[in-house]
């Protein structure tokens, strides 16, 4: 991911109240937007953290709102790596050098 680029994600929401959501890349500097495929889903996003030298993309997922929810993290491409579980509502991410 390029210091240039912001990530976010948009959840639309059918008749029946089923959701979809999607990721995309802004470059800042030119306004483009890119959508961003994950290879693996994240059910009820809630935070975005870009680790600033590697890269790469961390997303919590809110699961339910009540129990643990979980944080996977990407490559810059959208490739999955790992995913653990984290608190109920993880949402914050902090990078420490």
């Amino acid at each position: 991911m390029r210091q240039d680029t912001l990530v976010y994600y948009a959840t639309t929401y059918d008749a029946l109240w089923n959701p979809t959501t999607s990721f995309y890349q802004l470059a800042t500097a030119t306004g483009q937007v890119l959508p961003l495929t994950l290879s693996q889903a994240v059910a009820t996003p809630y935070g975005i953290g870009v680790n600033p030298i590697t890269g790469e993309l961390y997303i919590s997922d809110a699961g339910d709102y009540v129990n643990p929810g979980s944080v996977s993290c990407f490559q810059s491409d959208g490739v999955f790596r790992w995913k653990l579980y984290a608190g109920v509502v993880p949402g914050r991410f902090a990078f420490v050098y």
